[in-house]
């Protein structure tokens, strides 16, 4: 003879495990997967702003050394193919040449392909 109890007490043990994983997912896993997409989205951001930041610094003392090597009469070019790392690098040469030209312009010997 089938009871109720045989039928009835699977399936309120399925649907139990079904409402206990929704509420874990729900109320555990869905906030750490939100909190982590917003973190990694602040990163990005911040970053994207860093790189704007040290390009636009590279590029005014780039334009600070060639003014000043227009003043000077001394040929200096910077190529548009400095890579980013180089052109950091350039960067930080030329500020460490306290507006000497010719060291300036050693410097873009140096670091331009």
């Amino acid at each position: 003879m089938l009871g109720a109890g045989t039928v009835i007490n699977p399936i309120l043990k399925i649907l139990t495990t079904v409402a206990i994983l929704a509420a874990v997912s729900f109320f555990i896993v869905k906030p750490i997967l939100d909190t982590t997409e917003r973190t990694i989205d602040r990163g990005f951001e911040n970053s994207q702003q860093l790189q704007q930041g040290v390009q636009g610094q590279v590029e005014e003392s780039l334009d600070r050394a060639q003014r000043l090597a227009d003043e000077t009469g001394v040929s200096v070019e910077v190529p548009d193919s400095v890579a980013r790392p180089d052109a950091i690098r350039l960067l930080r040469c030329v500020q460490r040449a306290n507006q000497d030209v010719t060291r300036m312009q050693a410097c873009t010997e140096h670091f331009t392909p």
